[in-house]
């Protein structure tokens, strides 16, 4: 554990992270669903183009909410595409301390 202060660590913990709405049901869809693919995530909101939802799952795997845990070969276009999953909530919080 690090030299914080006890007061910083309550306030660290009191705070509440705020997303934007694609985000939130993004997050959503990955907790309904699990691991799964960009495409997977697109189909369950039900947008037809990736664009829709690639740049907010890249923004939420740079901020250390999901994480990129794998491939697989995507059924409609037969290419290697990631799979991804939220990272557990301990993960989240060591990651930020550090």
């Amino acid at each position: 554990m690090t030299n914080l202060h006890p007061n910083s660590l309550a306030a660290f913990r009191s705070e509440t992270l705020r997303f934007n709405q694609r985000e939130q049901h993004i997050l959503d869809a990955f907790k309904n669903l699990g691991i799964c693919t960009d495409r997977a995530i697109a189909a369950a909101l039900g947008f037809n183009e990736m664009n829709a939802v690639r740049p907010r799952i890249t923004e939420l795997i740079n901020s250390g909410i999901l994480e990129e845990s794998g491939t697989t070969i995507c059924p409609v276009t037969k290419k290697r595409v990631r799979l991804c999953r939220i990272v557990p909530r301990t993960v989240q919080t060591e990651l930020k301390l550090a």
